[in-house]
C-alpha cells in the first residue's frame, strides 16, 4: 500500500512539474519561432501539427486500449495474458495501418487547402513537412507500446521524466533549426528524431522495470475484446482531437496562418488551464472508477462532487484572471498585435469553461467502461459546431463568430453527456447550477472591467473580491487539501 501511494505522489508531481516546464518552455521559445519563421511560417506550422493530430487516429488508438487493460489486470499474476494483451494492440495497430497511410496520404496532398490564403509557392514545402510528421503518426503505435505499459502498471512518473526531458531538447532543436534558416521542415525533422529517441529511452526503462514485458501471440477471442473496446476507444479519441483544434481548424480554414499566429499567443494561457483540469480530475478519476467497479454508486456520487467544486474553483479563478489580466500579460511578453481584443478573450475564456467541465463528465463516463453513446453524442456534436461556425461565418465574418459557433454548439454535448452520466447514476435531476454560477461570475467580470475601460487597479480589486469568494464559499481550504493528499480519498 504504501509503495502504491508513493507511486500516486510521484505520478502527480512529475505530471504537474512537465506541464510547468512545458508551459514555461513555450511562453520562452514561441516569441523566438515567430522571429526567425515569421508570423506566416509559425501560423502555417501551427495548423499543420493540429490537422495531422486529428488524423493520427486512425491508427485505432490501440495503444491507449492497452492502458484501461494493463490497469485492470495490475493485481492479476498470469503475466502471459498480460503479454497477449501486448500482442493484441500490436495486430490491431496493423489491422488499422493501411487505413491510417490511406487517410493520411489524403490529408497530406489537400493539407494545402485547409489552410486559408496559403502562399503559393509553399504549397511543396507544406506537404513534404506533413510528410515527415505523418512518419510519426505511423510509428507512434508501434513506439508507445512501453508508454502504455507504464501507465497501466502505475509507473507514469518514469514516462514522464523522460518526456519532460526530451521535450526540453526538442524545443532547443526547434530554436537552433529555426534561426538557421530550416523553416518548417526543419522542425517535422526534429519532431520525428525526438519521437525516436523517446521511444528508445522508454522501451529500455520498460524493460528494466517491468519484469514481464514481452509479447505473446494472441488468441481469436483476445483481438475480439480487444478490437471492440479499441474501436470504441478510437473513435472517442478522434472526436476529441477535434473538440481540442476546433479553434486551430477553423481559423486557419477560415481566415489565415497569421490570424493562427495571433490566436496561439493569445489563447496561451488559455491552453495552459486545460491540462491543469485534466490532471486535477486526474486526482479522483480513479477513485471514482473503483467504487464504479463495486457498484457503490453514493460514494461515486460524493467524489463527483468533489471534482466539480474542484473544477469549479479552477474555472472561476483562471477565468477571471484571463479577463482582467491576459491583455496586460499578452502586450507585456510578445507585444499588443498579438491580442485578439477584450471580447475575443472573453469568448476564449467561456470556450475554455465549457469544454473542460463536460471533459470531466466524459471521463467519469470511461470509468464505466460503457461509451458507445458518449462517442456517437460527441461525434454528432462536433460535427455539427464544424457546420455552425462556417455557415455562420459566412453571415458575418469575424473571428468571434467562430467562436461564439463554439459555445452554442457545444450547448448540446454539455446537456447530453450530464443527462447520459446522471442516468448512469442513478441521479434523476438534471441541474447545471455550477455552470450558471461559473458562468455568471465570469460574465460580470467582464462586464465591470468593460464599463471601467480596464483599469488595473480595478481589475485588482474585482480579482481579490473573487478570490477571497471561492476560498469562503466553494471550499477552497478542503478542495486544495483533498488534491494533495488524494491518494486518501
Amino acid at each position: 500500500m504504501e509503495d502504491y501511494k508513493k507511486k500516486i505522489k510521484l505520478n502527480a508531481l512529475s505530471g504537474y512539474l512537465n506541464l510547468f516546464l512545458n508551459s514555461f518552455i513555450i511562453l520562452l521559445i514561441s516569441p523566438l519561432l515567430v522571429k526567425f519563421l515569421g508570423n506566416v511560417d509559425f501560423g502555417i506550422w501551427k495548423s499543420i501539427q493540429k490537422i495531422l493530430s486529428i488524423t493520427s487516429v486512425a491508427d485505432g488508438r490501440s495503444t491507449q486500449a492497452l492502458k484501461s487493460f494493463i490497469s485492470n489486470l495490475e493485481g492479476d499474476n498470469d503475466v502471459n495474458k498480460k503479454k497477449r494483451l501486448i500482442g493484441s494492440a500490436l495486430k490491431v495497430s496493423f489491422f488499422f495501418m493501411p487505413l491510417t497511410v490511406i487517410i493520411i496520404a489524403g490529408v497530406i496532398y489537400f493539407l494545402p487547402t485547409f489552410i486559408n490564403d496559403i502562399p503559393a509557392d509553399y504549397i511543396s514545402i507544406v506537404r513534404i513537412t506533413g510528410f515527415v510528421l505523418a512518419l510519426n503518426i505511423i510509428l507512434t503505435p508501434i513506439l508507445s507500446i512501453p508508454d502504455s505499459i507504464l501507465v497501466g502498471t502505475n509507473n507514469i512518473y518514469k514516462l514522464t521524466n523522460i518526456q519532460t526531458l526530451t521535450t526540453l531538447l526538442m524545443n532547443a532543436m526547434f530554436v537552433l533549426f529555426s534561426y538557421l534558416g530550416y523553416g518548417i521542415l526543419g522542425l517535422g525533422i526534429v519532431s520525428t528524431f525526438i519521437l525516436l529517441l523517446n521511444g528508445v529511452l522508454i522501451y529500455f526503462i520498460c524493460k528494466k522495470t517491468i519484469p514481464w514485458f514481452g509479447i505473446k501471440k494472441p488468441d481469436k477471442k483476445d483481438i475480439s475484446v480487444f478490437f471492440k473496446f479499441s474501436f470504441w476507444v478510437f473513435i472517442w479519441m478522434f472526436v476529441e482531437r477535434l473538440m481540442l483544434s476546433t479553434e486551430i481548424f477553423l481559423i486557419g480554414y477560415l481566415l489565415s496562418p497569421i490570424d493562427i499566429t495571433i490566436y496561439s499567443f493569445s489563447s496561451y494561457v488559455v491552453q495552459l488551464v486545460l491540462p491543469i483540469a485534466l490532471l486535477t480530475s486526474s486526482a479522483f478519476v480513479p477513485t471514482i472508477g473503483k467504487f464504479i467497479g463495486n457498484n457503490d454508486f453514493v460514494n461515486v456520487i460524493n467524489i463527483t462532487k468533489k471534482l466539480k467544486n474542484s473544477l469549479k474553483i479552477i474555472s472561476i479563478i483562471f477565468g477571471v484572471s484571463i479577463v482582467l489580466f491576459n491583455h496586460l500579460f499578452i502586450k507585456i511578453w510578445v507585444g499588443e498585435f498579438y491580442y485578439l481584443g477584450d471580447f475575443n478573450n472573453f469568448l476564449m475564456v467561456i470556450i475554455m469553461v465549457q469544454l473542460l467541465l463536460f471533459r470531466s463528465d466524459s471521463q467519469i463516463q470511461d470509468q464505466t467502461l460503457k461509451i458507445k453513446n458518449k462517442v456517437i453524442i460527441g461525434l454528432i456534436g462536433t460535427v455539427f459546431v464544424f457546420v455552425l461556425a462556417i455557415l455562420i461565418f459566412k453571415l458575418r465574418n469575424e473571428l468571434s463568430s467562430i467562436f461564439l459557433s463554439i459555445i452554442f454548439g457545444r450547448i448540446l454535448i454539455t446537456i447530453f453527456f450530464r443527462i447520459y452520466l446522471n442516468s448512469f447514476l442513478n441521479v434523476k435531476k438534471v441541474d447545471f447550477k455550477d455552470e450558471l454560477l461559473i458562468f455568471s461570475v465570469i460574465c460580470l467580470t467582464y462586464l465591470l472591467s468593460y464599463l471601467f475601460h480596464n483599469n488595473l487597479a480595478l481589475n485588482l480589486l474585482i480579482f481579490s473580491i473573487v478570490i477571497l469568494s471561492v476560498y469562503k464559499f466553494c471550499d477552497g481550504k478542503t478542495i486544495i487539501k483533498t488534491i494533495i493528499n488524494k491518494n486518501k480519498l
